[in-house]
């Protein structure tokens, strides 16, 4: 019985790792697509010199900001959940069934 809890609980932990590299791999490319957007709304900014352009501009680099401290966050989220994950693993002793 003991061994089938700590079989969930691995399967729980790798499944948990797998969800949070998809999110950060999600959020990877928003982030990248938001940069390229950015890089856009600053040459705009500069050619026009409007205050829309400006304030366009500063949205998207709030909005970036933002967006690379969430990254950072789920980063560090993933490197705990694939410790977690590598401790149950390696304190895991499944039986071999003949």
């Amino acid at each position: 019985m003991r061994q089938k809890k700590t079989e969930q609980k691995v399967e729980s932990a790798l499944l948990s790792v797998l969800e949070m590299e998809e999110s950060v791999r999600i959020l990877e490319e928003q982030v990248a697509t938001w940069t390229d957007i950015r890089d856009e709304l600053h040459v705009r900014a500069l050619v026009a010199e409007t205050p829309l352009a400006s304030a366009e501009f500063s949205e998207m680099e709030r909005q970036l900001s933002v967006a690379n401290s969430a990254l950072s966050h789920q980063r560090s989220e993933l490197l705990e959940r694939r410790i977690a994950y590598e401790r149950l693993v390696s304190a895991w002793h499944p039986e071999e069934e003949l």
